[in-house]
């Protein structure tokens, strides 16, 4: 058993020179092995095996490097106050998780502001200016929730509310851009990197949105009910604006299928923002009754 093990471990965990070595090899394979004559050949046949085996090596590695990471979290637990206190005082974890989101929404907003710039593109402005509104109410939550002293369901209402009129007239104005985008049919297009940039922070925003969803429902908070639909929102218009970026630099070259998925896109992600706004609305007139 012990010699099975052994050899189990030799071939699903290697040393991590041979990982490194096989992950690189594996991986870069696939290259020649998609964009080259070697397609359909034995070598492009081989590659697909070893590439999968170098996955299966990585994703192994991974899991043993979380299971590390754990130990020393565990032990900074132990040994540093503030960790321990971001483990155990879900108050003050809440607040760390809002700041967070704050930066990272602040850092997306400056780098569409950006792109706007240098590729004067209207639309990358708007929505760098939409995003800033949002990080602006963000702020707003987060004041509200880190000044608390205590639990005030009246004024977490109001700060409910005042945030659901916020974003009703901010996704109405969000629906005029999308409106005017789709009809004058403008596209706009940037460098690889930037669309992956875009990409990265579209998955982070939905991932991020329904790990707070879900693990903070518990709270019953009206503010952090708020702050969750201002990232689900965000989530949503990432979706738009990744869309957009992705049709003009990969997409076809006609311009009624770009501009038909746009519209229907938009029309969706406009439609669900305002729906969570409307039904913020609806809540907060339920809940001052």
């Amino acid at each position: 058993m012990e010699k099975f093990e052994r050899v189990l471990r030799a071939v699903f965990y290697p040393p991590v020179a041979l990982r490194v070595i096989l992950m690189v090899v594996g991986f870069g394979s696939l290259i020649p092995a998609f964009f080259s004559p070697l397609a359909d050949t034995p070598f492009a046949y081989i590659s697909y095996i070893l590439s999968a085996y170098a996955m299966l090596v990585a994703v192994v590695g991974a899991i043993k490097i979380c299971g590390k990471m754990k130990e020393i979290k565990n032990r900074l637990v132990q040994e540093n106050a503030l960790a321990n206190r971001y483990v155990t005082d879900h108050y003050f974890r809440v607040s760390v998780s809002l700041c967070v989101a704050l930066v990272v929404n602040l850092g997306y907003a400056v780098l569409k502001a950006t792109g706007a710039v240098l590729y004067a593109s209207a639309w990358t402005g708007a929505i760098a200016a939409y995003y800033i509104a949002l990080c602006a109410v963000r702020f707003y939550l987060m004041k509200k929730f880190i000044n608390a002293k205590e639990k005030d369901e009246e004024k977490e209402r109001i700060s409910y509310r005042n945030t659901a009129v916020f974003l009703f007239f901010v996704n109405l104005a969000l629906a005029a851009i999308v409106y005017k985008v789709v009809q004058d049919g403008e596209t706009y297009s940037y460098p690889g990197y930037i669309i992956y940039v875009y990409a990265g922070y579209t998955f982070y925003s939905f991932c991020s949105s329904i790990y707070n969803m879900v693990k903070y429902r518990r709270f019953h908070s009206p503010l952090l009910s708020a702050s969750k639909a201002i990232g689900m929102t965000a989530a949503l218009v990432s979706v738009i604006s990744l869309q957009t970026a992705m049709l003009t630099q990969f997409g076809t070259k006609g311009d009624f299928s770009r501009r038909l998925a746009n519209a229907l896109t938009g029309t969706a992600v406009c439609v669900a923002a305002l729906s969570i706004s409307i039904f913020m609305l609806v809540q907060s007139k339920r809940k001052t009754r």
